[in-house]
């Protein structure tokens, strides 16, 4: 490793956040800091420096021992700009999202619908008999709103059973593999991603193989969105948790689909037949029961069009921080000159 001069993280003073979060305020610029801890070399830092109980965590005290390495200040300067750049992609990449789904609300008439939690209601023995269930919350008045609303629409149960990717594979022990799981879709984002492990290190639930470009929708608390598309650019042997539901649709279906699942049309239906309380669960057959609405094929040309340029962005804002991780890293190992010819 290269001579370095090294400047140790401070704790900000003054501002109120949760008491899970370390805030740092530092001289430094704050896109190079960021940078910098998401490097092998900042994290492994935070695992060193973190205590490891049952549930690992770092203090704030903690904290402040991090190191970081100091480079000319133009250097750090492009670094924090890359960091600016990778945050307009992000910016970018919300706003055309949200944008697909406000095209979808608008075109059914529901940009301002929001499903009510109604207190008291009279329900019928025959629908709890014909649902075999008696919990009141499968039979809140919202449920039944949403259905009359959507029934104008053209309806119908698209994610059908011959569409569904239900293939297992036989792991090899010592075979590395790309491993999608729960904890790897982006609630917020519907950004898939994945950890590579060893099969023999793989979970029993991680059976079904996918190729890219299948959605995937979530079966555990499935009213937090945990739906997205697979990118067709992971060139790894990817292999699904079966905790999801899998399907297959071209576009520009597939896009429409995951707007549709992840609005508050898709939602409310995926809440409903949940069972459970502190860990609501459905399974495949509630999955394939929901109903879409079909909107003009124009619309929904349109609203994949969307999806997919936001899906994009998202690959710049990614591939922006890898690039300036990685420039950081060599900027550690080999010098800044090299980082910055890497950087060109």
């Amino acid at each position: 490793m290269s001579q370095l001069s090294y400047y140790h993280i401070f704790r900000a003073k003054g501002i109120i956040v949760n008491q899970n979060i370390a805030l740092i305020r530092s001289s430094l610029p704050s896109g190079y800091l960021t940078f910098f801890l998401n490097t092998k070399y900042g994290r492994e830092q935070l695992i060193w420096l973190s205590r490891q109980t049952g549930q690992v965590n770092l203090n704030c005290r903690e904290v402040e021992e991090i190191s970081i390495p100091i480079f000319s200040d133009n250097f750090m300067d492009i670094i924090h700009k890359i960091n600016n750049q990778r945050h307009i992609s992000f910016h970018d990449s919300e706003k055309i999202y949200n944008q697909a789904e406000s095209l979808f609300l608008a075109e059914i008439g529901l940009a301002e619908w929001k499903p009510g939690h109604t207190l008291t209601f009279v329900g019928h023995y025959s629908e709890a008999a014909h649902a075999r269930r008696l919990d009141a919350e499968h039979f809140q008045p919202k449920y039944y709103e949403l259905f009359d609303l959507i029934q104008p629409f053209n309806l119908t149960k698209v994610l059908s059973k011959d569409k569904q990717v239900i293939e297992t594979i036989y792991l090899e022990e010592e075979e590395l593999y790309a491993y999608i799981e729960i904890s790897n879709i982006n609630v917020s984002t519907g950004e898939v991603n994945f950890t590579e492990r060893l099969g023999k290190n793989l979970p029993p639930n991680a059976k079904l193989r996918v190729k890219g470009g299948e959605i995937i929708i979530s079966k555990v608390r499935p009213t937090r969105g945990a739906i997205g598309i697979i990118p067709t650019l992971y060139n790894k042997k990817l292999i699904c948790s079966s905790a999801f539901s899998i399907f297959n649709f071209d576009s520009p279906i597939r896009e429409y689909l995951q707007v549709v699942l992840r609005s508050i049309i898709g939602k409310t239906q995926l809440e409903r037949p949940s069972k459970g309380t502190s860990y609501p669960v459905i399974d495949d057959l509630d999955v394939r029961n929901i109903l879409i609405p079909l909107v003009r094929p124009e619309i929904i040309k349109n609203i994949s069009t969307l999806v997919i340029q936001s899906h994009a962005a998202r690959q710049e804002a990614n591939a922006l921080l890898e690039k300036a991780k990685r420039a950081v890293e060599i900027a550690i190992e080999e010098g800044e000159d090299a980082a910055m010819k890497y950087l060109v």
